[in-house]
């Protein structure tokens, strides 16, 4: 179920919150890798997550939360 996205929404607060999921998935936070597993299943857990997971595809996830199909898409809807 997508998270609910805000009335007012502020890209800066999500870039911030990509680069957060970016370094605790590098970290290996068992909570932040489910959330990348859940968005691309194909992903397997452990170090090879851990040395893969990019910031674009943090980005990815954190749209997919939300219920964009990409990041440039949650970008255009904060600017609308």
């Amino acid at each position: 179920m997508p998270r609910t996205f805000p009335t007012q929404p502020n890209l800066e607060h999500f870039r911030k919150q990509a680069k957060q999921l970016l370094r605790d998935v590098r970290d290996g936070d068992d909570d932040a890798s489910r959330r990348a597993r859940r968005t691309r299943p194909g992903w397997s857990a452990g170090t090879e997550l851990q040395r893969g997971f990019s910031l674009h595809d943090a980005q990815l996830v954190l749209a997919r939360e939300f219920g964009f199909s990409s990041w440039r898409r949650l970008v255009d809807a904060t600017q609308r």
